[in-house]
């Protein structure tokens, strides 16, 4: 089989494999995220209405809003987002102390269970950055897969091509092309 055959055919299953990621199983995946988000703020809306004076009402508000935070942005919770977000709080001293506040609030917070919804909430941010971002896996291993034999390659190259001409031939002898026949 030619190699570009070999790529038309890796190529086209790449193609199919994103397709049934992107269509199939990241929507299925950022529905399981966004019910489990939704458990998370009911949980959190239950913890206030049992322990209204433990749980101060910023604090409340801070969570609440960084879960519907996540749910909203759900499908953009990716590598970009968060280089984007980098940058913005590089270039930004105000929203550094902003976001330092709010989390030294959240984090001073007396009710371990308002930590725990707290972790769990930053874990979901986490899968969905890899949800996300799973359609690019089928991408970068194959780009892996032939950067790493590309090292061996360069050795097999190395030692093919220091061999005499006659040795060479035995191995992969010369083609001639010749224009107008099949």
């Amino acid at each position: 089989m030619k190699l570009l055959t070999v790529v038309f055919f890796v190529l086209t299953a790449l193609t199919i494999l994103h397709f049934v990621y992107e269509g199939i199983i990241a929507p299925s995946l950022r529905a399981y995220l966004r019910i489990r988000l939704f458990d998370l703020r009911d949980e959190l809306r239950d913890l206030k209405i049992e322990r209204e004076i433990q749980l101060p009402n910023d604090v409340f508000r801070d969570i609440q809003s960084l879960i519907n935070g996540v749910i909203l942005r759900l499908r953009q919770i990716d590598p970009q987002f968060m280089l984007l977000a980098e940058k913005a709080f590089e270039n930004d001293a105000k929203l550094q102390q902003s976001a330092a506040n709010k989390l030294a609030r959240l984090e001073a917070c007396p009710v371990d269970e308002v930590v725990e919804i707290r972790k769990k909430c930053f874990r979901y941010i986490d899968f969905a950055v890899l949800v996300n971002s799973g359609g690019l896996f089928f991408y970068l291993v194959p780009v892996v897969v032939c950067l790493l034999f590309f090292r061996n390659w360069k050795q097999i190259a190395k030692k093919t091509f220091v061999l005499p001409e006659n040795e060479i031939d035995k191995i992969a002898p010369v083609r001639t092309f010749s224009y107008g026949s099949a």
